[in-house]
């Protein structure tokens, strides 16, 4: 009778043993098929955006500013459109918290001002300037811009043929200035290590 007991004693601790190591394997099987989903839904999530992250990074938009390349896009286009001469002026970065962006994680805004200032023909050169300023560069929002006439300038439209409208060495009618700030998003780690 006492082995009788001693085995169906052995019998329920060995089935509880066995139920525990059954429940931690179901609980490890469940871990491991739920990191499984979320690095299937990560995989997807990189090959989704991996594209438009290159993009960005390769027009500056993340990382460090490129201010040449600013500057070297501005030079394009002002020999493109054949644009009077452009003057420029580059503030330092300061942090910049947009409220159309909500969280960047560990990464922080920050705009660099830039001021323009040049000469047009026409009112088509101002949005020449700024259209084909946005091409492979980072973005950027215009703040302010201002175009005025010059003093004692006078328009007349039947004075300059149709050929000459792109002319540089026609003289200039109009003026134009404008502040926009260049956006890069970094991360402020490695802002400080430089």
């Amino acid at each position: 009778m006492i082995a009788v007991c001693l085995l169906i004693g052995f019998a329920h601790y060995y089935k509880a043993k066995q139920y525990v190591l059954l429940n931690n394997a179901e609980i490890a099987y469940s871990d491991a098929h739920n990191k499984l989903q979320l690095a299937k839904q990560a995989q997807q999530d990189i090959e989704h955006y991996l594209p438009r992250y290159q993009h960005l990074l390769k027009i500056g938009f993340i990382g460090e500013e490129r201010r040449n390349q600013w500057i070297a896009r501005l030079h394009q286009v002002a020999t493109q459109y054949q644009l009077f001469n452009i003057d420029y002026e580059i503030a330092p970065p300061v942090a910049f918290q947009p409220t159309f962006i909500s969280n960047l994680g560990t990464q922080r805004m920050y705009r660099s001002e830039m001021t323009l200032k040049w000469g047009l023909l026409h009112e088509g050169d101002f949005t020449h300037l700024l259209s084909a300023l946005r091409e492979d560069t980072s973005p950027f929002m215009i703040r302010d811009c201002d175009i005025s006439l010059l003093a004692e300038t006078e328009i007349n439209a039947r004075a300059v043929k149709p050929s000459e409208i792109n002319n540089p060495f026609l003289p200039q009618h109009l003026a134009a200035s404008c502040t926009i700030d260049w956006l890069t998003i970094q991360d402020p780690l490695s802002k400080e290590n430089v």
